[in-house]
């Protein structure tokens, strides 16, 4: 292949070798940045430089970042560099700062894609999710060709265990499948999750549901973080899931806690929005920040605004965030379950059938639970809608 620059021996396009490789692709315009920006990315991001009176060429050439793809059309380069997991040893928030790290201030740039070889997933730091919808369908009898309900409590600031727990029942027993803490409550302490955690459980299992309650994780590592222990003692507080805002506590944080425990893990996009979610100033592309790392890190539902509500990120973002999800193609791993969210009204749930189609989580907090109709009224408009051909 023939580039129009020079590129040094190893970010040449070549044989790789026996290793396993995390394949980011870039895009940028040729008005902002000459094609030969790609050499800055391939060395200066998996080596720093190229400098071989220090270090030989033989043991550069594997290290550094392979160009595996380059086109440039209509003014746009798009090129996919492979970056060998020797430089980043299966943790992610390692292999960020080596895809954009320095790159981040390249204002222009886009890190548009990520996948990764087979070899990139093992049993301990990457595992890729757990929960799949099949199981929540036989754990709450639905049909193979319907998305499930999910509720943010609201209020959830200031209420305490027997509210919540009062309030999660009565979603429950009205057919919302799954019920998650707002993102922004906070705790004085972590660990005020443990009793929210069995206070629910105690009142879901009296009336005996199958209601999943994701618990808001706060990561508070004055207190230990995200240890075995703590973990533990999570679940046998009686939650049966995990609410984690992925991108405030950090990619590392995920792979622990995928690590530490199998309960089902809801990853909340705050902050993803600074890196850009329009056409025009996207820098790290949502299918990248909402899908495929939360997909490697093990999250099993991925939380993003849907096109229809208060938020409405672009349509075609939120497509190619689901497409990332559940696809198979360049995936070794379980799918990642889509959850659009964010001012969802039960006239939402034809449309969102239609852009995403069954194999999807439909996830709204006032229309169920702050309006002025009941929480048993506003349920049951939501399973109309989703039980409707």
């Amino acid at each position: 292949m023939h580039l129009p620059f020079t590129v040094k021996q190893g970010a040449l396009l070549e044989p790789k070798e026996l290793c396993a490789y995390a394949h980011a692709e870039f895009t940028w315009s040729e008005s902002v940045y000459p094609a030969a920006l790609v050499e800055e990315i391939a060395i200066g991001q998996s080596l720093g430089t190229w400098d071989e009176k220090v270090v030989p060429a033989s043991t550069l050439v594997p290290l550094c970042a392979r160009i595996s793809a380059f086109e440039v059309k209509d003014g746009i380069v798009r090129v996919t560099l492979s970056f060998p997991i020797t430089l980043w040893h299966h943790r992610l928030d390692w292999l960020l700062t080596l895809l954009f790290g320095k790159m981040s201030f390249f204002e222009g740039l886009q890190l548009s894609d990520l996948w990764f070889d087979k070899g990139c997933f093992d049993d301990d730091l990457l595992q890729g999710p757990q929960t799949q919808l099949s199981d929540l369908r036989k754990r709450f009898a639905l049909s193979a060709n319907a998305p499930l309900l999910m509720g943010i409590l609201k209020p959830n600031i200031g209420m305490g265990d027997a509210q919540i727990a009062e309030l999660v029942v009565r979603a429950g027993s009205a057919g919302v499948q799954i019920i998650k803490d707002d993102e922004i409550r906070h705790d004085s302490t972590a660990r005020h999750c443990f009793s929210r955690a069995a206070a629910v459980a105690n009142a879901l299992g009296a009336q005996g549901l199958k209601t999943l309650y994701a618990v808001h994780v706060q990561v508070d590592h004055s207190q230990g973080g995200i240890s075995h222990s703590f973990v533990k003692e999570l679940e046998n507080s009686g939650a049966s899931a995990l609410l984690l805002n992925v991108w405030t506590a950090g990619l590392g944080v995920l792979q622990t806690l995928r690590k530490l425990t199998k309960l089902p893990i809801f990853a909340h996009p705050a902050l993803v929005g600074a890196f850009g979610v329009g056409l025009q100033n996207n820098r790290i592309h949502p299918r990248v920040s909402l899908g495929s790392l939360l997909r490697a890190g093990g999250a099993d539902f991925t939380l993003f605004p849907s096109p229809y509500g208060k938020l409405g990120m672009e349509k075609e973002f939120c497509k190619a965030v689901s497409k990332v999800a559940t696809n198979v193609v360049n995936w070794s791993v379980n799918p990642l379950i889509p959850v659009p969210s964010a001012g969802l009204k039960p006239e939402h749930v034809p449309l969102a059938k239609q852009d995403f189609g069954t194999d999807f989580v439909l996830n709204a907090g006032t229309a169920i639970f702050a309006n002025e109709n009941s929480v048993e009224l506003n349920a049951a408009n939501f399973v109309e809608a989703i039980n409707s051909n």
